[in-house]
């Protein structure tokens, strides 16, 4: 819907709604119209974030039986964020403080953050990925987690070097979402993932390329079918650097 420029670029992270067919509205518990075909079904503003909460993904980034505020949050930070995360030199995990059998995901997630080396990292994803804990580990909304305690979707974008207009508190997907399709940050790193999938990314060479690119999808008013046709006419895509 968005690549062939019906939608624009930022419905990839705020959509309302999806489409669907019949075993994926069986999948979701209901909400599609008539018809064997798929259908658009308009969803809470509050619960949506385009792909982001769509179950394939959602349980991609889950462990086997629960969420994963680590692998959501991770995929955010590198994929969405271009953000390259380093793990420490010589990393020992120091033992957490003792976990009760009834903790929920976030309250074990919230103890690597309380002990370094461990919170150094942890910090740059998990609190990302607490604003999609209300999705379960199949990618089904839930209010509470199984032992019956409220799940806290408010999570939090941290700085990464330089301040950045991504950085911030977020309560829960909608706003998540909201908060990416703004981002001349996620901007950017959208128009490199794309210019990566023909070449390698030097960022000696192709900076320049690169925000040239998000600057036309920028002034393209979000249209990732305008986008495409900038990128292969730019001189990036068409030329190569002779050897000397």
């Amino acid at each position: 819907h968005v690549l062939t420029g019906k939608a624009p670029y930022g419905d990839l992270f705020s959509a309302a709604y999806t489409f669907r067919n019949r075993s994926l509205d069986t999948f979701y518990k209901g909400g599609r119209g008539g018809g064997d075909g798929f259908d658009r079904v308009d969803l809470p503003k509050e619960r949506a974030a385009g792909l982001l909460t769509q179950g394939g993904l959602l349980a991609a980034l889950s462990t086997a039986d629960d969420s994963s505020p680590i692998f959501r949050g991770h995929f955010v930070r590198t994929h969405l964020l271009c953000d390259h995360l380093v793990l420490p030199p010589n990393l020992e995990v120091p033992p957490l403080p003792p976990i009760d059998a009834n903790a929920t995901v976030r309250t074990v997630h919230e103890l690597h953050m309380e002990v370094e080396p461990c919170r150094s990292c942890h910090l740059q994803m998990d609190p990302i990925g607490f604003a999609l804990e209300n999705y379960d580990a199949t990618g089904l909304w839930r209010d509470q987690y199984p032992n019956g305690d409220k799940i806290d979707g408010v999570g939090e974008i941290h700085a990464y070097g330089d301040p950045r207009d991504i950085d911030g508190l977020v309560k829960g997907p909608g706003e998540l979402g909201h908060k990416l399709a703004a981002s001349n940050t996620v901007r950017a790193c959208m128009t490199r993932n794309l210019f990566e999938l023909g070449r390698s990314y030097d960022e000696s060479v192709d900076e320049c390329a690169v925000k040239y690119l998000s600057k036309a999808l920028g002034e393209a008013n979000g249209r990732f079918d305008e986008l495409v046709v900038t990128l292969v006419t730019s001189d990036a895509f068409m030329r190569v650097k002779a050897k000397e």
